[in-house]
């Protein structure tokens, strides 16, 4: 299997290399032949490129793509688990997940955005689904050209000759990276300006472990091909070493045997100096015998169990690993035409008795009491945990909602962890990340430090009677801040209207005069909805968003010119519920306006103009002008009041300025003075003076 370490690149044949390398002085040498130097582009440089590139299939639990891999960490979510994947191991947590039950829809989500590596090492920034998805299609649309089953045990190191035939370089490299982009630099070199040699012996390792040393191009070339032939009858997650690692680690189960339970009761324990020990739950019996590894004539890992005292024509001969985790093998054994598949599952001493998907199930299952040496009295209090991520804490004599909060449960190679995050005191205590130590479907003790909570669950559905909680609460109930009623199953059901209907995806258009593809975008104005209830703020991206990190200050400027997608985060007042909408910000060029002053006061002559922002606000709105031609009048008016004020323009070395003068009313006095004009279309001028601005628009009905 490929492992890959981070290295110095190759920068060019004709500088100082950035590679580890020594450097010596000039010796003259033979001039080197065809079977000592690497042509470019020929049948052996592709096998080694091909050999070197990324392998993108050691990750297709995540992508299903062989043509490219997921720059780690990320963090996804698994049928409702979240997992950060750390290193290339920690896929198995995924496969564990997927792997528990079999009549389920495995379902995988990403918490975007990240980087994919392609098979050349190219790295592409991905901000969502859609942008994947089109990297993945394309992987079925290409051969997958990638040698998995061999490497080159590194460091190995090239000698460079200059057009005189002198060594003037050696080249170590350390990496499958660093000798990718060493190939494909001497593939694009100009023909005849360099000449390279690998130096021998080199050193290959196989999938299954084993090694080969070649010391000629030809055996080098014959040992890849050898390899990629074998490719297919190799397991790449299985050899022997691991697979005995594994085995002693502790004790396996079997859990299957031709997809039946017949043997669910025997235990092995694969134990040093080949011991192999089976132990019969039933009767707390051992049966003897022992074991050992080998490897088949087609690279597979073979298990042989051998000299059993019971149950020798059951379990006895020799298993193929056709799958290997570290923690569950898949075995198959062929026998006089009979072929019989075996599932065996390790199991720890400190392993828990309930995976995360179950514990994410047995808490949503009922409800339950707490126990925790954090703070007394919270034994009335029974915590219903909802499909949403919403736990809800109901008082039991009163039978009121008395506290909401958050949970969610996650997977790492630490462990099943529980967090909570609730909103009041003194349950807020409880919001950190609990780590799983003890677990079944009616008790699960969760701890954090030297602090312990124990869940304890009860099935009880007659703990209340409904008509006293119908009679108590009526139209009153309330759910994650929406009022319901307690139907007949004793819930909480909400007939509100949801509070986020008002909002949705937009697309919010603002003028460009400058050319330039950005523009100042008022991000409150976006919205018009009722904030009573709500609260809402903006981010550049979408983790950010879901993180509830660096929002965004209005008026915004926009990053990306021309168009750029931003996100809005609506979060439901008193609680941990929240909805992430998109706003797409357009800029539309509209610098090719004429805006003289003759323009100006045409534009303004026609129809009627409103101020719809001044200094930021819309108070003044309310106010009509009119203004009239060759008079130098402006009639000022709304429903209730007419003012008749003065207005000019004229024409400085800055621009177009309109004057008002006379304007003799309460709050509208304050546009009295010069203005300068500094962007302008025919329906909308923006306007300037010091420290203050002011938009005027256009309203011809």
């Amino acid at each position: 299997m490929k492992k890959k370490f981070y290295c110095l690149f190759l920068v060019s044949f004709f500088a100082l290399f950035t590679f580890n390398s020594c450097q010596d002085d000039t010796v003259e040498i033979n001039v080197p032949d065809e079977q000592e130097t690497l042509i470019p582009n020929s049948v052996l440089t592709d096998l080694m490129l091909r050999t070197a590139s990324n392998d993108g299939s050691l990750d297709n639990v995540l992508d299903s793509a062989n043509c490219l891999s997921i720059n780690l960490p990320v963090t996804i979510i698994a049928n409702g688990i979240t997992i950060t994947i750390n290193t290339l191991e920690d896929l198995e947590l995924i496969e564990a997940v997927f792997e528990e039950f079999e009549n389920d829809d495995d379902i995988l989500e990403f918490l975007f955005p990240i980087t994919i590596i392609l098979n050349d090492y190219t790295e592409v920034n991905i901000n969502n689904f859609d942008e994947l998805e089109t990297f993945i299609d394309e992987c079925e649309n290409v051969d997958d050209t990638d040698i998995e089953c061999v490497d080159f045990q590194y460091p190995i190191s090239f000698s460079l000759y200059d057009s005189n035939f002198q060594i003037t370089e050696t080249v170590v490299i350390e990496s499958d990276e660093a000798l990718y982009q060493f190939l494909e630099d001497l593939n694009n070199s100009d023909d005849g300006v360099v000449l390279a040699s690998l130096n021998f012996p080199v050193t290959l390792v196989y999938a299954n472990g084993e090694t080969i040393v070649v010391n000629t191009h030809d055996e080098l070339e014959s040992a890849i091909n050898s390899a990629e032939e074998d490719c297919e009858n190799v397991d790449d997650d299985c050899n022997t070493e691991d697979v005995e690692m594994y085995l002693q680690e502790c004790h396996w189960r079997i859990a299957a045997y031709n997809e039946d339970d017949v043997f669910e009761n025997l235990y092995l324990f694969f134990n040093e100096n080949d011991d192999l020990q089976i132990l019969n739950g039933s009767t707390t019996q051992y049966i003897e015998g022992n074991w050992s590894t080998s490897l088949s004539n087609d690279g597979h890992v073979e298990i042989v169990i051998s000299e059993l005292n019971a149950f020798q024509e059951d379990l006895g001969g020799s298993w193929i690993v056709v799958e290997c985790d570290d923690d569950r093998f898949e075995l198959v054994r062929e026998l006089e035409g009979a072929v019989t598949t075996m599932v065996i599952e390790q199991e720890c001493e400190d392993d828990l008795e309930c995976s995360a998907q179950e514990i994410s199930m047995y808490l949503q299952e009922c409800f339950w009491y707490a126990g925790t040496n954090l703070f007394v009295n919270i034994a009335a209090e029974e915590f219903h945990f909802g499909e949403n991520n919403i736990v809800e804490v109901i008082n039991s004599p009163t039978n009121q909602l008395t506290d909401t909060g958050a949970w969610e449960v996650t997977l790492s190679d630490q462990g099943v962890f529980v967090s909570l995050n609730f909103n009041l005191e003194p349950l807020n205590l409880f919001n950190r990340d609990w780590r799983v130590i003890e677990c079944d479907e009616d008790r699960i003790k969760m701890v954090h430090g030297d602090d312990y909570i124990v869940f304890e669950r009860d099935c009880n559905t007659n703990t209340y009677d409904c008509e006293d909680l119908q009679a108590n609460f009526g139209d009153e109930c309330e759910s994650n801040g929406l009022v319901g009623f307690i139907n007949e199953n004793c819930e909480c059901q909400v007939e509100d209207e949801n509070p986020f209907d008002c909002f949705e995806d937009l697309t919010v258009t603002e003028c460009d005069y400058e050319g330039n593809g950005f523009a100042d975008f008022d991000l409150d104005a976006i919205f018009d909805c009722p904030e009573d209830n709500v609260s809402y703020q903006f981010f550049e991206t979408l983790a950010d968003a879901e993180a509830y990190v660096n929002p965004l200050l209005s008026p915004y400027t926009n990053i990306v010119a021309s168009s750029q997608t931003i996100y809005v985060r609506v979060e439901l007042a008193g609680t941990t519920n929240f909805e992430i909408f998109e706003v797409q910000l357009i800029v539309e060029d509209c610098s090719t306006t004429d805006c003289t002053e003759d323009n100006v006061y045409i534009n303004l002559t026609e129809c009627h103009w409103n101020i719809v922002n001044y200094n930021g606000s819309d108070d003044l709105i309310i106010y009509n002008f009119d203004f009239e031609a060759n008079s130098g009048i402006v009639v000022i008016y709304t429903d209730n009041e007419t003012i008749d004020a003065f207005w000019s323009t004229s024409q400085s070395e800055d621009g177009v300025i309109i004057s008002f003068s006379n304007v003799a009313g309460a709050n509208i006095q304050a546009i009295t003075g010069d203005w300068l004009v500094v962007e302008c279309t025919d329906d909308r001028l923006e306007l300037v003076r010091e420290n203050d601005f002011m938009v005027l628009e256009r309203d011809c009905n």
